[in-house]
This record gives C-alpha cells, sequence and structure tokens, in this order.
C-alpha cells in the first residue's frame, strides 16, 4: 500500500469528478479515524472528501465481502418528476423546471430485471398507475411504489393498486414530530402518512418505511423504530443519509458514522453484530443462488440489523443464531456441508437450548400461510433497522457501487445505470 504523507492507502478505485462527473481515478485511505477519498482529474484537480462509509470497521467489513450474483436485480423507474409536495430536501428536485414522465411505450427496458420500483417526484401523481402496475405485472416482475403516502390515505386508491398487481410500498417517513414535519415537507402530513400506513396494513402489503436523518430528528428514531412495530406490515426501517444532491443544505449533512453510532446508543445494539446481520443477507443469497432466486438481498451501501419483534422488544437475530458461524460456513463449506452444520448446530441443538430460537418458530408457524400465498416478505418474521447511504457526487465509490442491486433510468436519461449515479447524473442534466 502507498502512502500520502504519513497517511496510507487503502485501496484504489474510481470516483467521478466533483465537477465534469467523469470518472477519474481515486484512492480510499483512514485519516483521524475516518475513511476519507481522494481523486484526481486532469482537468479540474484534486478532490478530497468523507467516504459515504467514513467509520473505517463499516468500510472494510462491506467493501470485502464477495457480492453473490452481482447483476443488479431490480430497476427504479421515475415515473414523473412532478410531485403533490415540494419537500425542502428532495434529491430529485421535484416540481423544479419543466415537467416530464416517463413514456410507457419504453416499458420494454424492464426485461431483464426481477423487480420493479416505480418512484418520482411522486409515482402517484400519474392517473395511469394502475394500469402501468399491471403493464409490469403481466411481465412477470414485483413491483412497487416509493410514495410520500399522502395518496395512500384513499383506501379505494390503495385497494385499485393492489388489485393491479402492487407488490409492496416504500414510504417516506422522517418524524412524528409536528413541527418537523411542517418545517421538511409541509403541515398535517403526520396523520394523513398513519391514515396511509393503517390502509397499507388493512391491504396487507410489505411496508418499507424511509427516514432521511438530520439533527433535528436524529434522537427521534428509537420513537420512530417503536411506532412501526405497531404495525406487522412494516418490515424494515431505513434510515439515511442526506443525498447531497437536488434540493438539500449541505450543511445538515450527517455521515453515516454518526447516524450509526446513536442508532446503537438508543438499541443497545452492538457494532459486531450489525455488521453479521449484514453479512448474512449475504450468506443467504449465497445459499439461494442454486435454487434460482434471483431477489439480491445484500447490497453494499446498506448496513442491516435483523432482530425479531417480541412483545415491547426487539431480540436480535444474534440472540438465535451464531451468525459468524453461519457466514463463515455459507463461504467456505458445500452447499450439503452447510446445510448439514446449519440443521445440526442452529436447528436440532438450538431448539432444545435457546428459547428465543423457540420463539422464532412459533412465530413462523404463524404467518407460515403467507408462504404458501407467495407473499414471502410478510412470511418473514423478523424486523429490519437499516443505515442507507446515498452517495453524491463528492463521495461516489465504484468499488461499492459497481455491485450496485438496482439502476435506474428516468425520463430524461433512459439508459439504466447504478442507481445513485443516475441520480447524480439527473441532477446536473
Amino acid at each position: 500500500m502507498e502512502n500520502i504523507g504519513k497517511t496510507r492507502i487503502i485501496r484504489k478505485t474510481f470516483s467521478i469528478c466533483d465537477k465534469c462527473l467523469r470518472k477519474v481515478p481515486a484512492e480510499t485511505y483512514e485519516k483521524q479515524g475516518g475513511i476519507v477519498i481522494l481523486k484526481r482529474c486532469h482537468q479540474h484537480g484534486r478532490f478530497t472528501n468523507a467516504h459515504f462509509w467514513d467509520d473505517p470497521v463499516v468500510y472494510k467489513t462491506l467493501l470485502n465481502v464477495k457480492t453473490v450474483n452481482p447483476e443488479p436485480a431490480n430497476l427504479s423507474i421515475a415515473l414523473t418528476n412532478k410531485c403533490n409536495l415540494n419537500c425542502q430536501v428532495c434529491y430529485a428536485r421535484s416540481n423544479d423546471g419543466k415537467v416530464r414522465h416517463f413514456n410507457i411505450r419504453k416499458l420494454g427496458v424492464i426485461s431483464g430485471y426481477k423487480g420493479v420500483l416505480l418512484t418520482g417526484g411522486e409515482p402517484t401523481i400519474r392517473s395511469d398507475l394502475p394500469e402501468i402496475i399491471r403493464l409490469i405485472r403481466k411481465k412477470r416482475k414485483r413491483v412497487s411504489i416509493f410514495s410520500n403516502g399522502l395518496k395512500l390515505a384513499d383506501r379505494n386508491y390503495l385497494t385499485r393498486l393492489k388489485k393491479s398487481g402492487l407488490s409492496g410500498v416504500i414510504m417516506q417517513f422522517d418524524t412524528l414530530n409536528p413541527t418537523i414535519s411542517r418545517f421538511r415537507r409541509g403541515g398535517g402530513l403526520i396523520k394523513i402518512k398513519e391514515k396511509a400506513i393503517n390502509n397499507v396494513q388493512k391491504e396487507k402489503l410489505p411496508l418499507y418505511l424511509y427516514c432521511v436523518v438530520l439533527e433535528n430528528n436524529l434522537y427521534e428514531i428509537k420513537k420512530i423504530i417503536e411506532f412501526s412495530l405497531r404495525y406487522s406490515v412494516i418490515k424494515m426501517v431505513s434510515f439515511n443519509t442526506l443525498g447531497m444532491i437536488g434540493r438539500c443544505d449541505r450543511d445538515e449533512y450527517l455521515p453515516s458514522s454518526k447516524i450509526i453510532r446513536i442508532i446503537r446508543k438508543e438499541l443497545g445494539i452492538k457494532k459486531k453484530d450489525w455488521i453479521e446481520s449484514s453479512r448474512l443477507l449475504n450468506s443467504l443469497d449465497r445459499i439461494l443462488q442454486p435454487l434460482g432466486v434471483g431477489r439480491r438481498l445484500f447490497s453494499k451501501c446498506s448496513l442491516k440489523w435483523m432482530a425479531l419483534p417480541y412483545k415491547n422488544e426487539l431480540v436480535p437475530i444474534s440472540k438465535i443464531f451464531n451468525l459468524e458461524r453461519i457466514n463463515r460456513d455459507a463461504e467456505k463449506l458445500s452447499p450439503f456441508s452447510f446445510l448439514t452444520s446449519f440443521v445440526k448446530n442452529e436447528v436440532i441443538l438450538n431448539f432444545f437450548r435457546n428459547r428465543y430460537f423457540r420463539m422464532l418458530l412459533m412465530k413462523t408457524f404463524k404467518s407460515a400461510k403467507y408462504l404458501f400465498i407467495k407473499k414471502y416478505s410478510l412470511f418473514n418474521p423478523f424486523f429490519i433497522v437499516a443505515v442507507t447511504v446515498v452517495p453524491s457526487a463528492e463521495n461516489i465509490d465504484y468499488d461499492f457501487i459497481k455491485e450496485c442491486n438496482i439502476e435506474a433510468i428516468t425520463p430524461g436519461i433512459t439508459t439504466p445505470e447504478p442507481a445513485c449515479l443516475h441520480r447524480v447524473k439527473q441532477n446536473r442534466a
């Protein structure tokens, strides 16, 4: 490894120039307890910025995970750049400039993907959304929407989307505090969003909450998780860094390391458990790949902690299974040997010595009905707390985005490419 002064380079990679967005050589190195990315553009010179995974342990762990089947499984389609809100934080810069809509005659682009995520702007702005969902489902693809939830407060409308083939919902949900909500998104939204969540619960659609974390809601994280646990359909809450693109105040950006630190303190999560839990998802991908399962669970842009909801607590998955052993065996053993070891150590022996495992079996049995109707997300008994990074031009690292699980297109840029890189280019278009 080379040295930059007294600092040792961890890895040579590629990034993009802060100014012209061309792909340029870069290095990552550790400085004062954080990870930094240094890049060089022949035209615009050197740029040094904090890496989006600035925690050295998290960075090195995710960097070294060998992703199974690195081809992207999902395609994100921005159906429109129009929105029914004008949020101060919006990476898509919705409502800025000329209104553009995605032409549904170009839906043939989805053929190589397992799932489709419909975004915006706000996808429910499109009056033909039910028909778009129906067309995608005809091609045997999973289809979800990323919404602010306003129109989903109408139960009849949500029912129409479900009947058209909607598979799940990702909903923007930053706060339970009306003052913060009014400042960020607009007044009176919390009650509307709660109504939308209740409707999703009644329709039994898997729901993920997407929370952009700034200083003013950083210490609401535990309350948002407690709120989420009231709903059986909410399977994950993702706490996201501010994307330093689009409409935002860059001074409000919080590094991923700080968000991780606060969540660990609020929930009592060990960093080791969080890392092994994330690695477990890659192990599951490795196990499921021979079975032809195209859906990839692991992504290098998200650190995920899995837990089993029980009464008023979250039981870490590390108290149910020996994650280090599972991850080690998944990497080194043949599928048959792995299965033999898993059944012996994590099923048979666990049944007699681990009450949390028996509790898991009971919850799994109760949700077995969803397995038979192929609603796998609802069958899953675990709840996920995630920290997800949103890279910008300043900190994109090709070592991470080249194995991105989701590509994106918009009305203005219709060539699929890694979603985070696409967002950066979209904002400069």
